[in-house]
Parts: C-alpha cells; sequence; structure tokens
C-alpha cells in the first residue's frame, strides 16, 4: 500500500515493560513527552519506531509471509530495546505473563491501517500477529540523546562484527548518517529545511573519508570530535536534513533533544521542530527541559493559522497498581502531574525563603 503522508494516529499497550494499560490518541503533529525518569517516555517512541522499521524491513525484504512477519517484529524489538530476551518487555507484576501492542496508522491514501501483536514470556521470543498491514514508503527516525558524529567512523563495522552496548537505535542512525547529500527535489526541499537553523547557527557539515567535519562562519572546520557536545548534535541534525534522511511526511523520533544544549540552541531546535512539523513531518520528543516544554507550549498556545497541531502527554505514576498513567494536553498548562514545573516552583520557593533570612 502506497504511502506519501502516513502518520502514527492511535497506540495502546497492554503489560508492555512499564504500561498496564495505555490506550492514547497522537496528535498528527508534534507530540511533547514529559514525566519523571523511569516512567517509560522513551520505551513509548521505541515501541512505534520498533514497528515502523519492521514494517520498513518487511517491504524490503518482501518478507510477507506471517513467519517472517513473526521473525522481523519479534527482531527489531529485541534490536530496539535490547533486553535479554522478548519475553522481558513483559510487565512485571503478578498473574501477567503476556504483552499486546496495537499501533493504528492513518493516511489520505491508505484510510486506516493497524499492527496488532502479542508475545509473551511462554512465547519462546515469537511474536502473534493480529492485523497486519505494511505500508510503503513510510520513513521513520530515532534521533538518541547522544550526538554520534564522533563514533560514527567504524561504528557499522563494529556493530556488525563485535557485540557492543548500543541499540538498533544507533545502527539505524548510522546507517542514515552514511547516506550520500540529497540531490535534485529532494536537495531543495532539503535547503528549505535547513535554511532557518543554518542563518540561526551559521555551521555546516560534512563528511570526508569517513569522518564527520563542522566548519563555523569564523573558526573554519574542525573535526567533529573537537567541537563541544551540543553543536555536534545540532550538526548532526542538519546533516541528516541535507542527505534526506529527515524530510516531508517523515516521523520523527527525539530523545532529549536538550541535552548538552546550550538555552540559545533550545530556542532554534524548537523553531526545527516547528517548521519541520507545519511541512508534514511527525514528531515525537521526550524531554526534562524547562524551557524546551515551554516554549513548544507557547507555540501551541499562540492563535496563528500555521501553527502545527500539538498535544503533551504527561507521564506519572499510579502508586497503588505501581504502573505508568498519562494525561493529555493541549498545552502544558493542562499537565496536572508536570515534575519539571514543580521542581522549578520547588526552587523559587527555597530561592524566597533564602532571600527573606
Amino acid at each position: 500500500m502506497d504511502n506519501t503522508n502516513a502518520k502514527i494516529k492511535h497506540i495502546k499497550l497492554t503489560n508492555f515493560t512499564v504500561f498496564s494499560d495505555l490506550d492514547l490518541s497522537i496528535s498528527s503533529g508534534i507530540n511533547v513527552i514529559i514525566g519523571e525518569n523511569s516512567l517509560g517516555k522513551t520505551h513509548l517512541m521505541k515501541v512505534m519506531y520498533s514497528i515502523l522499521k519492521g514494517n520498513e524491513e518487511i517491504i524490503k525484504k518482501e518478507a510477507y509471509s506471517i513467519d517472517n512477519k513473526q521473525t522481523i517484529f519479534s527482531e527489531k524489538l529485541v534490536g530496539v530495546f535490547k533486553p535479554d530476551s522478548l519475553g522481558r518487555l513483559v510487565k512485571r507484576r503478578r498473574g501477567v505473563s503476556n504483552a499486546e501492542i496495537k499501533i493504528t496508522l492513518e493516511g489520505e491514501k491508505i484510510g486506516e491501517r493497524n499492527y496488532e501483536m502479542s508475545f509473551s514470556t511462554k512465547s519462546k521470543n515469537n511474536v502473534v500477529l493480529g492485523e497486519s498491514a505494511e505500508i510503503q514508503g513510510l520513513s521513520s527516525l530515532y534521533i538518541p540523546a547522544t550526538e554520534m558524529l564522533t563514533i560514527y567512523p567504524g561504528f557499522l563495522s563494529n556493530y556488525i562484527n563485535r557485540r557492543t552496548p548500543y541499540d538498533e537505535t544507533f545502527y539505524y542512525m548510522a546507517l542514515a548518517l552514511g547516506e550520500l547529500p540529497s540531490r535534485g527535489p529532494q536537495l531543495k526541499e532539503a535547503k528549505q529545511l535547513l535554511k532557518p537553523i543554518e542563518e540561526a547557527t551559521n555551521i555546516k557539515v560534512s563528511n570526508s573519508n569517513d569522518k564527520f567535519y563542522i566548519t563555523f562562519d569564523k573558526r573554519g572546520k574542525m573535526e567533529a570530535s573537537l567541537v563541544a557536545e551540543g553543536m555536534k548534535k545540532i550538526g548532526m541534525l542538519i546533516y541528516l536534513i541535507s542527505n534526506g534522511s529527515l524530510g516531508k511526511n517523515s516521523i520523527l523520533f527525539w530523545d532529549e533533544p536538550e541535552a548538552h544544549l546550550n538555552p540559545k540552541y533550545i530556542s532554534i531546535v524548537v523553531d526545527f521542530l516547528k517548521v519541520i512539523a507545519s511541512r508534514g513531518v511527525q514528531v515525537f520528543v521526550s524531554t526534562h527541559d524547562y524551557l524546551l516544554s515551554q516554549r513548544l507550549s507557547l507555540i501551541a498556545e499562540n492563535d496563528s493559522p500555521n501553527k502545527p497541531d500539538m498535544q503533551f502527554i504527561g507521564l506519572y505514576n499510579d502508586e497503588e497498581d505501581e504502573t505508568t498513567v498519562f494525561e493529555v494536553a493541549d498545552t502544558l498548562a493542562g499537565i496536572e502531574h508536570n515534575s519539571i514545573l514543580d521542581e522549578f516552583a520547588l526552587y523559587a520557593d527555597d530561592e524566597e525563603e533564602i532571600m527573606y533570612k
């Protein structure tokens, strides 16, 4: 089934990692996921990414038999999450041995298509499929919290031939960074996406002999290993756009964009996310950052006619059932369990108390 603009519409997780029962509608624009550590922000993005990469591999290998699909989805979940076995992704609680995943995608050309699967601690890592409809041309990109320009040289060879601590999101990111620069219409589109971020940073990124370099307006060309971590993250983003790995109608998962970034560049990232979402990219962002989340909320609160669709997903712990639950709002102000804001409010109280003393 051909696709030019399919998006994730809905996800349902039952007894999957930290989630007993998550039933969540998804925004076609920007989805901002917040919550304390270990509540499943990264897990939520990774499970969607695993299914999309499984879809891509089924199409690429023309592996349409049930047995082949089961093998591929099992391998994707294990590769992306890196557990000892697939059964380890089943939530640990008394009486539970089975996990279920249902992801619904929707687009103008495909209508509604579902991926339904289940697996258990007793299934010997075999995924049992329900409805599973492959979609041609569905492109996804997962940007991990750690930059990859420095570790890229030799990464693919080491990943394939040796045991490494990296999960498959790093492998796919290395493959994306290895793509050649775009040409023709794709290059024109890339330049449109790149213009605001290149004007704001005044840097360019190149790959020579499998090694990345970042060129600054005044400091000249430098090896990526000599550049600050935050600038390497921006540089990685620029290169992924320039070679077409991140383009119109992609689905982007970005884990903690704020890591190592100066607040000045947080604002640049927010503006960039707004631009790509308005051009058809569906975005998932997990964050612990006050400025990033507040600036995104400011866009959502604006009455601008060209603002992207956006929602905020707050994850928090249900202490009674020891499971992660969620709340959804159009703006950050609508999220009741906001650990980022709570901590800043506590800081303000402490500061006021010290000043009065």
